[in-house]
């Protein structure tokens, strides 16, 4: 069975792939009774490699999960939409519509569908999944010349991709030697090692390898995301944006009247999210150059807000709060449906876009960014690699290879070699519950290293700017040295035994 839109539609039974020229949208047939069977969809269902018994849902996993076995992965689906199909919107119809989507596309299309707000999504991990896919955009491969020269630039950044990860994964086994004096086993290797030298490394993968997104949204999220692609001044978001016009047209057309975005939220939408692509040699700076700036209301303004709120007077507020706080037992007791969820607050990230690919998937905020290809943030693992060199060197050519693409008009392809590494600058909006969250989910030991190190500069500035607040408050933080994947080190340790 075919659509008559740009996408080619093929009916299953529990949900619909649609597909069109290395894209794919898949839209799920979900049924609200418990015996739904479409979690068996989302455990199976695959546009690649079917044969070799790869799942969507072992694609699209992250941290751990990626190691449960085939029956806790389906239960774990079973569990999930079982939440996915019973929640409702309280506001308008729109939000009392639900649809569970997966988008396969390129990294760079994935970062312009997350941005939205209030989505609820998950997308591939850099970290336990590798990477092999290539998109090739509809638009060059009429071009001989414009093809060679962009496969030729992305096999440059993914030869150095798997070249460095091999000399990380030496150097830690190395390490672990020294440490334990011992080999590390396989799946030490497997689970901590290797995924640890991913996570080094990730910043080197081009934006145009092709991605997982799996997402559970209202229709009036939905829509947002749809009127963004359309809007966005790029050919292969258009593309996605006119695909899921088209599902949502085919298969919730009640809703989807109101698709296209207006004059206004086309201007909006590409001044808030910005690429600057200059094709210079990009300059090289490490994790430690990342800046973190803040502004907003001051303490006292905060602590009047808080005071307002919670019906008491100011001189009692940091008393409240650390009496609210002391109740906690963990980080995932929620702050954001308290007090903590005041206040005006600005923060400033110069960052690479692999950060903020991270930090624009938290929910409660709103933000701008602007993408510039002139700076290139790496790890110093990687920066004191041996094949920093060749590392310098192939950026150097890959910004070549941009600036010939965009000079023979294809500069939105360009964008798609872009590696992970580039420069961001980006501004969000969020109360202090939420910034709390992003401190004690990203803390952690076993997070990325650059992300981690964002965190506990997001802590030092609010502990700049409020000061007495922060000291009241309980924040379950990590300052201890990062040496683990997500693996915890117990964990990790019985694994070598």
């Amino acid at each position: 069975m075919q659509g008559d839109g740009l996408f080619q539609l093929s009916d299953r039974e529990y949900y619909k792939l649609y597909e069109h020229d290395g894209l794919a949208i898949i839209y799920y047939k979900v049924k609200p009774e418990p015996e739904s069977q479409a979690f068996i969809e989302v455990s199976n269902a695959s546009r690649i490699n079917p044969e070799k018994g790869e799942t969507l849902l072992k694609r699209v996993i992250r941290k751990s999960d990626y190691f449960l076995s085939i029956e806790n992965l389906v239960e774990k689906a079973r569990q999930s939409l079982d939440k996915i199909v019973n929640l409702l919107g309280h506001n308008n119809i729109l939000e009392q519509v639900h649809a569970l989507i997966a988008v396969v596309a390129p990294i760079w299309v994935a970062l312009r569908i997350q941005d939205e707000r209030f989505i609820a999504s998950q997308e591939r991990s850099t970290r336990y999944v590798e990477f092999n896919e290539l998109y090739i955009p509809e638009g060059i491969k009429g071009n001989e010349e414009a093809l060679s020269t962009f496969i030729g630039a992305a096999g440059k950044l993914l030869n150095i991709y798997k070249s460095a990860f091999d000399e990380i994964v030496e150097r830690l086994k190395e390490q672990y030697r020294k440490e334990n004096k011992n080999e590390p086993n396989s799946e030490y290797i497997k689970t901590v090692i290797e995924p640890t030298a991913r996570d080094l490394v990730r910043g080197l993968l081009p934006m145009g390898m092709e991605t997982v997104v799996f997402l559970s949204s209202n229709a009036k999220t939905l829509e947002n995301i749809t009127k963004k692609l359309l809007a966005e001044n790029d050919k292969t978001c258009n593309i996605m944006g006119k695909g899921l016009k088209q599902v949502i047209s085919e298969n919730l057309p009640s809703i989807s009247r109101h698709l296209d975005p207006d004059p206004f939220e086309a201007v909006y939408f590409n001044n808030t999210r910005k690429v600057n692509q200059t094709f210079k040699e990009p300059i090289i700076k490490s994790f430690d150059d990342e800046g973190v700036e803040i502004y907003g209301i001051s303490e006292n303004m905060l602590i009047e807000e808080i005071a307002h709120i919670a019906n008491i007077s100011m001189d009692n507020v940091l008393n409240y709060i650390e009496h609210l706080t002391s109740e906690r037992q963990g980080k995932y007791d929620a702050l954001n449906n308290t007090v903590f969820g005041v206040g005006s607050i600005l923060f400033d990230f110069d960052i690479s876009i692999g950060s903020l690919r991270d930090l624009q998937r938290h929910r409660d905020t709103i933000k701008n960014y602007v993408i510039d290809d002139s700076v290139i943030y790496l790890p110093k693992e990687i920066i004191a690699s041996k094949m920093f060199a060749s590392i310098k060197q192939t950026l150097s050519e890959v910004a070549d290879a941009r600036r010939k693409l965009s000079e023979m008009g294809f500069a939105d392809e360009a964008k798609l070699l872009m590696p992970l590494a580039t420069g961001a600058k980006m501004r969000m909006h969020m109360g202090l519950g939420e910034a709390i969250y992003i401190i004690e989910n990203r803390s952690t030991k076993e997070a990325h290293p650059e992300y981690r190190r964002i965190a506990l500069e997001i802590l030092n500035r609010l502990s700049e700017k409020y000061p007495n607040i922060i000291k009241a408050a309980k924040i379950f933080v990590n300052t201890s040295e990062q040496a683990y994947s997500r693996v915890e080190k117990e964990n990790a340790d019985k694994l070598n035994k």
